[in-house]
């Protein structure tokens, strides 16, 4: 082969590698949108944090409140106080007080009444159609749909193939039915694992969209919307909406509650991990008392409408021990208000949490055998979430 015919050789293979990168780039680029850098996110925070902040009792705030608006509260939350022993009002909770309630339900009933006049700008899409994921993955991508469209003004709009979302409480069914014509514009499917506090939100002219399964508490890392939730909800979010989104007191009928004293127990089961119901036993029993023991055994294979009668059951208890890790139990706890304790799959014990709202245990690592705990390599800075980061781990991981 002649020099000439060498040259000619190499650019060819150079222009064919070039092209390859550029279509390659291309493809890369229409799927991954720039998004601005998140550390252009306003703080509405202080920014000189001091370590008291860091160490405050709950409730956070107390104020003047009428009676007349409790009730209000508790019957548009739709606070399970008719049939859940182990519910605390917000007069006898060391968690919330009346105050926080009240401003929970002013805010999430404004939020409300912007569907109704046509003011939300934007969508968040809840995209949960065909879904095989069990029915706590959907709830909690839920969730935190509602939160993103809350706090950016975003109207939420939920998409599902089942006839009748029965998970759904059906006051609230009818706001996020599906407009009839979607605006042709860009859509951005958010991650639903621990890169979510890394995604900017506030893109004008863009679709967010929420596949499951969203980890439950994540909202309260990313550096825009934790500020905002914490300042409406305090740490208490998923008390005040995942009750109003998924308490429905008529789905009772079906399931029984549980006997008076009882403390409901979740050994969780999956193809992933489970755990031996008799270890589970062994490993409850500091964290029972004088309790009488329902064991309540999750199986992310059994239908929807089982999976919601176990959580009724649950959350009617006086009390909410479960297997470390089990969504499912970590949320019927949450929406109960009454804290609760779960068994480590790998460790002897069985741990109380700080409040009733803690454990999500997404961020949490224990090597076996090691018996301690410590946040892992999912519990992401990104930008300026760092006080956000602290103030979960004080509040919401143990």
């Amino acid at each position: 082969m002649s020099r000439r015919q060498l040259i000619t050789f190499y650019l060819q293979i150079v222009i064919i590698v070039s092209l390859a990168c550029l279509l390659q780039y291309q493809f890369y680029a229409k799927n991954n949108p720039s998004r601005p850098d998140p550390r252009k996110y306003v703080d509405i925070e202080p920014e000189n944090y001091k370590e008291d902040d860091f160490n405050q009792t709950l409730p956070f705030e107390t104020g003047e409140f009428k009676d007349s608006e409790v009730d209000e509260a508790t019957t548009f939350l739709h606070l399970p106080i008719s049939f859940s022993r182990g519910f605390v009002s917000c007069n006898e909770s060391k968690e919330y007080s009346c105050f926080e309630l009240i401003r929970a339900y002013k805010a999430t009933k404004e939020y409300i009444s912007l569907y109704e006049s046509e003011q939300t700008k934007g969508y968040v899409i809840a995209n949960l159609t065909s879904s095989e994921a069990p029915l706590h993955c959907l709830m909690s991508s839920f969730y935190n749909a509602f939160l993103l469209a809350m706090f950016t003004k975003r109207r939420l709009v939920l998409q599902t193939d089942e006839p009748d979302i029965f998970w759904l409480h059906s006051q609230v069914k009818p706001f996020f039915a599906p407009p009839l014509n979607l605006p042709k514009v860009p859509e951005v499917v958010l991650p639903f694992n621990f890169t979510y506090p890394c995604e900017d939100i506030n893109i004008n002219d863009q679709i967010l969209v929420i596949n499951p399964c969203m980890w439950p508490q994540i909202s309260y890392i990313h550096p825009y919307l934790a500020p905002r939730i914490r300042s409406v909800f305090g740490i208490h979010a998923a008390f005040y909406i995942c009750n109003f989104l998924f308490d429905e007191y008529n789905a009772m009928i079906d399931c029984p509650q549980l006997p008076e004293n009882s403390v409901a127990c979740v050994p969780h089961t999956s193809k992933a991990w489970s755990i031996n119901q008799n270890t589970f036993q062994k490993r409850m029993t500091e964290c029972v008392g004088n309790y009488s023991v329902v064991m309540i055994e999750e199986d992310e294979e059994k239908n929807h409408t089982d999976q919601i009668c176990m959580m009724k059951k649950l959350i009617s208890a006086d009390k909410i021990v479960y297997t470390y890790g089990s969504v499912l139990g970590w949320m019927a706890m949450a929406m109960q208000g009454g804290k609760g304790a779960a068994v480590d799959l790998d460790g002897p014990q069985c741990m109380e949490f700080r409040n009733s709202q803690s454990g999500s245990l997404i961020h949490t690592y224990n090597p076996k055998k090691s018996f301690h705990y410590s946040s892992n390599n999912d519990f992401l800075l990104c930008g300026p979430n760092y006080n956000d980061a602290r103030l979960y781990e004080r509040y919401l991981m143990w």
